[in-house]
């Protein structure tokens, strides 16, 4: 059953590494449905490819620039844009204070996400993948396993292209102890960025008893569950 009332957030989700295998994107309320089945247009790609990111994303400047598509490349940048603008506690409206948004993976060190590439996975694949960890404060919570034939992508695997990231480069990726294990694939179509990113972060709210409750909100705002960009 999923539900809302003012300033919340709910939905009811399979264990996230399983999520493949009973919905599509994450379902929750409020949200649009329609979405689901939404995706952009290649002229409009085309034309996000165009332009430039924020300075302050020019340290994702090398790892895009592997990407070989002008459709993925767009892509990347919307993925970038929306998470610069949607990351951070949100402030709910209603009675009672609240807050809501999107929150990184459980703060648990066995909970970390598992990007496995192997050998025939394609590098605009595994940007768009790494992308949202990268430019985030879950940066340190994702592991990408390579194998080692994958060489285009081994390649970036170092810490100039991702600082910060850790990555493995083994034949196969044990994924008993994790929170998720993604495998990029290929996208013939792309998405709402927002129904993208969902794939990989949780959401929720916390709410106080009380209305205007400023040292609430002073004090879960600071919290190192929500997602933030990092500059």
């Amino acid at each position: 059953r999923v539900h809302g009332q003012d300033g919340e957030i709910f939905g009811e989700l399979p264990p996230r590494k399983e999520l493949g295998k009973y919905s599509k994107f994450p379902v929750f309320v409020p949200s649009s449905t329609p979405s689901n089945n939404s995706v952009y247009s290649h002229q409009y790609l085309i034309i996000q490819a165009k332009h430039k990111l924020d300075k302050h994303f020019s340290y994702c400047n090398h790892l895009l620039g592997a990407i070989s598509s002008r459709e993925a490349f767009g892509f990347a940048h919307l993925v970038v844009n929306y998470l610069a603008e949607s990351c951070g506690p949100k402030r709910g409206v209603g009675n009672r204070t609240s807050l809501f948004g999107l929150q990184t993976p459980p703060l648990l060190n066995d909970s970390k996400s598992v990007i496995r590439c192997e050998e025939n996975t394609s590098v605009d694949s595994f940007v768009l993948s790494v992308l949202p960890f990268f430019v985030t404060n879950a940066r340190s919570q994702v592991i990408v396993s390579c194998d080692p034939a994958n060489k285009a992508i081994s390649d970036l695997l170092n810490p100039q292209t991702l600082p910060g990231v850790e990555f493995k480069l083994e034949d196969s990726q044990s994924t008993t102890h994790c929170y998720n294990v993604i495998f990029p694939e290929d996208m013939k179509e792309f998405p709402m960025v927002g129904n993208f990113v969902s794939l990989f972060f949780p959401f929720g709210h916390i709410k106080s008893t009380k209305n205007s409750d400023e040292d609430f909100v002073k004090a879960f705002s600071q919290s190192k569950k929500w997602l933030s960009v990092v500059h």
